[in-house]
């Protein structure tokens, strides 16, 4: 059973405005004195060390009708809990309940979707049941549901109507017919990300590769460029967000194989090809099922300026991204052309 060095139930806010801060403020909240001319500049409030809710890693928080919720995470230990917490004002946590119905599930992940709080666990380390609840208090699994299984959850969202899953698996074959196997099978493929889709979380589709816009078919086997650059690579720990109609794909750590300045692969002692860990700073961005590309800017020492993000937002993608070149020093300012894209 996996172990973590540290565990947190700490509590922050951020604070937008002075009429935030103010209502949040602690006695070891930093005082902002701003003299005449100067605005307010947003920033963090820790609001306590001690949560009531069990330090965890990985827990997920939502907002659903005027509540935000906490559930899941893994404690140091390696277990994850199955309460339910909820707050109205981030000071105040109610316990919802200890004995969740996803209680013994590990893997959790959450969005919402519609009107629901949908809820994803896993049995047995790749097997992932649905759960939902329209109050956030009762919750039942989704009824006659496929659950979806030999895969590991790497991200879940909401997009245009559907939920999303980013996984990391192997299938049996590249076709439209793929289906994911145990990657100890020998008619296993190497192992892979790839994004499945469901309407309610009762049966799900693998998404077809390279994605097109509102286009929901099974896939067929092609790299997806977030991932790597070539069969084999793949990317974990990364963080899958929606915001303003946009799906933005951001950091975590590519298992690339690297080449020599020849161009040969480095092998391992018995042979096999050697796949480095290799920190992703890199931020992806799309606006359908998927044809996702790198912003330009991804890799400046300021990050991404409010008036850059809606500049790119406004924009096509296929008009105004930028190639993203696999090189920690450089991004290629050249263009991506409609199939690129």
């Amino acid at each position: 059973m996996p172990t973590f060095e540290t565990c947190y139930n700490d509590v922050w806010v951020y604070c937008e405005t002075q009429e935030v801060l103010d209502y949040y403020k602690r006695p070891t909240t930093p005082i902002i004195e701003l003299s005449v001319g100067d605005v307010f500049k947003p920033f963090w409030v820790e609001l306590t060390t001690s949560a009531p809710w069990s330090a965890r890693q990985r827990g997920q928080a939502l907002v659903f009708e005027d509540w935000v919720y906490f559930m899941g995470g893994v404690g140091c230990d390696g277990v994850w809990p199955g309460d339910l917490w909820r707050t109205d004002d981030m000071l105040n946590w109610v316990l919802v309940t200890s004995n969740a119905p996803w209680r013994g599930r590990n893997e959790i992940w959450a969005t919402i979707h519609g009107l629901e709080m949908i809820l994803m666990g896993s049995v047995q380390d790749q097997f992932y049941n649905t759960f939902a609840t329209e109050d956030g208090v009762t919750w039942a699994m989704r009824p006659d549901a496929c659950a979806l299984s030999q895969v590991t959850v790497q991200g879940l969202v909401s997009f245009r109507g559907f939920l999303m899953v980013f996984t990391l698996g192997c299938h049996d074959e590249g076709g439209v017919n793929a289906n994911a196997i145990s990657c100890s099978s020998p008619r296993a493929l190497k192992i892979e990300n790839q994004v499945y889709y469901s309407e309610t979380g009762q049966t799900w589709t693998l998404s077809r590769k390279p994605y097109t816009v509102d286009g929901f078919e099974r896939a067929r086997h092609i790299q997806h460029k977030w991932s790597g650059e070539r069969v084999g690579e793949f990317r974990v720990d990364y963080k899958v967000i929606v915001h303003l109609d946009v799906i933005y794909l951001i950091g975590g750590d590519v298992m690339r194989a690297p080449r020599d300045t020849a161009g040969n692969l480095f092998l391992d002692e018995d042979g096999s090809v050697f796949i480095g860990r290799t920190k992703a700073r890199d931020i992806w961005v799309c606006k359908g099922l998927l044809p996702a590309a790198t912003m330009c800017n991804d890799r400046t020492p300021g990050g991404l300026q409010i008036a850059d993000t809606q500049t790119k937002v406004a924009q096509k993608y296929s008009e105004r991204t930028c190639v993203f070149v696999w090189d920690p020093l450089k991004v290629s300012s050249e263009p991506l052309t409609t199939e690129d894209s």
